[in-house]
């Protein structure tokens, strides 16, 4: 379910690992930790609203920076020549093949992330999703993505860093001068309904609906941080992409059963519970999945006149 009020936020996030094993794990840097990680980035898109959100769809992104893996095919190239012992000429040659067939699929298969932001609004508007509006942070702000989400007639809102560069009449202006040329009068205070308070300067839509809008994408975060810490997104144990890709699938189905069993479940409303977070809802799936489990063996055993000697043994 999706409304036109509802936003389609884009974002990365780190799926950390320790295995280097491990099919395309990869060094990235983590802006948080201010440090390379190793780990799989992943690309998503959720949908968000004030009462529901769900992750849409994935992309992984994978590095490549062509000076750099040439330089280390090269090293790489090097290293199987003078393993004369280990390889005859004949094996030696397959080696280098593999690793020059290795670096043409890496190249062939990079995307920048602008790229997997743009097939996964391609994405999301096939399966029809009804949000009219895309937010992302200042990493994915380029003219290409909102290009893009303009060609399906949807609007974004992201946010800009004070270091970029303006066009204004045909010049180029650094943004942090353009706000000091703006005058106090020209700021309108937005309170929210939260509490927080915002001074916006705007020429093109209302006020009010652009801040509050943008805050839904928040929601991005909460999202990742209940995947981790409650459903196993980081804590696969596998090798081969095809069962990674399997088993990000599921966490994010998982995570939108655990949404809407928060939403119908006949066992929550009997309690009366106030499911805020994942972590009760998933709690109380547990509950609820050993009542039944309950309620089928005593009924199982009921109708097969089965004992307990039986269940026990």
């Amino acid at each position: 379910q999706s409304q036109p009020g509802g936003v389609c936020c884009i974002d990365d996030t780190f799926s950390h690992k320790t295995g280097k094993h491990i099919e395309n794990v990869e060094k990235h840097f983590d802006h948080a930790e201010g440090r390379y990680v190793l780990a799989h980035n992943l690309v998503t898109c959720q949908y968000k609203d004030r009462r529901v959100s769900y992750a849409i769809d994935f992309r992984p992104y994978y590095r490549f920076n062509e000076k750099q893996d040439k330089q280390k095919l090269k090293e790489q190239l090097s290293d199987v020549g003078r393993q004369i012992e280990l390889f005859d000429e004949r094996q030696r040659q397959i080696e280098k093949l593999k690793l020059l067939l290795i670096y043409e699929l890496r190249k062939r298969r990079f995307k920048t992330k602008i790229e997997l932001a743009c097939e996964l609004v391609d994405s999301t508007e096939t399966l029809g999703i009804k949000a009219k509006t895309y937010v992302f942070d200042s990493w994915f702000l380029s003219k290409r993505l909102t290009n893009h989400i303009r060609a399906y007639g949807k609007d974004w809102i992201s946010v800009l860093k004070s270091n970029r560069i303006l066009l204004i009449k045909g010049q180029r202006v650094p943004l942090s001068q353009f706000i000091a040329s703006l005058p106090k009068e020209a700021f309108k205070k937005i309170n929210l309904k939260n509490g927080k308070c915002y001074w916006v300067f705007t020429k093109s839509v209302k006020l009010p609906k652009i801040v509050s809008t943008y805050l839904l994408r928040s929601g991005v975060d909460a999202f990742y941080r209940d995947a981790k810490q409650h459903l196993g997104l980081e804590d696969y144990q596998l090798r081969a992409m095809r069962g990674i890709r399997r088993h990000w699938y599921l966490v994010f189905l998982a995570h939108s059963f655990l949404l809407l069993n928060g939403l119908r479940s006949k066992l929550v409303k009997r309690l009366k519970s106030n499911l805020g977070t994942i972590g009760q809802s998933s709690r109380a799936m547990c509950d609820e999945l050993t009542v039944f489990l309950i309620a089928w063996i005593y009924k199982y055993l009921q109708y097969n006149k089965l004992s307990w000697r039986w269940l026990i043994y």
